[in-house]
């Protein structure tokens, strides 16, 4: 997904960067401001492409810490 965040205006060309804290989704455009984009969350939850998201974060921190205890 490469899109620009700035103001709730959706814009093609960024690569925004998803944050998770307490419970919440947040996302970090280019320029480094911290947006909450509770609309956009919803419409990628709505999507499933929120959902592909998160497992794919679950199974890579999964990893991580396989090979932290294997080391």
């Amino acid at each position: 997904m490469k899109k620009d965040i700035y103001l709730g205006e959706i814009k093609e060309g960024a690569t925004p960067t998803v944050i998770y804290s307490n419970n919440e989704v947040n996302i970090i455009d280019r320029s480094g401001k911290f947006e909450e984009m509770t609309a956009l969350v919803k419409k990628l939850r709505a999507s499933g492409e929120l959902d592909i998201f998160e497992e794919r974060e679950r199974k890579r921190k999964e990893e991580y810490e396989k090979a932290q205890k294997e080391s």
